[in-house]
């Protein structure tokens, strides 16, 4: 498994969550400007593809592809059970793991 895919993925369906109203009201506790769904939908979308791009070139296309479906599943069930339970935690989640990807980039070169 790989780290930066994994904390792009939880980014972007992150981003992809809290750009529809009724998750970032849970989230924020107010409504989204008209412009932001549509800000956070484009920026959540990016990070998903960019997010193919680590296991890809580490394991080969078909391998790659296979990982970063079960890396996808991973962080498509944190994001579930984070805005079930916890929606609070977003926020501070979702800027460790932004800041992470970088970080990580830099100790593993």
């Amino acid at each position: 498994m790989n780290w930066t895919s994994l904390a792009l993925e939880f980014c972007g369906l992150t981003l992809l969550a809290l750009g529809m109203a009724r998750h970032h009201e849970q989230v924020f506790g107010d409504r989204p400007a008209r412009v932001r769904p549509a800000v956070l939908t484009a920026f959540g979308w990016l990070l998903l593809i960019v997010s193919t791009l680590p296991p890809v070139a580490r394991h080969g296309t078909s391998i790659g592809l296979a990982v970063w479906v079960g890396e996808l599943t991973l962080a498509a069930l944190a994001v579930l059970l984070l805005h079930t339970y916890a929606p609070r935690f977003v926020p501070p989640l979702l800027a460790a793991a932004t800041i992470s990807v970088p970080a990580w980039l830099l100790i593993v070169g």
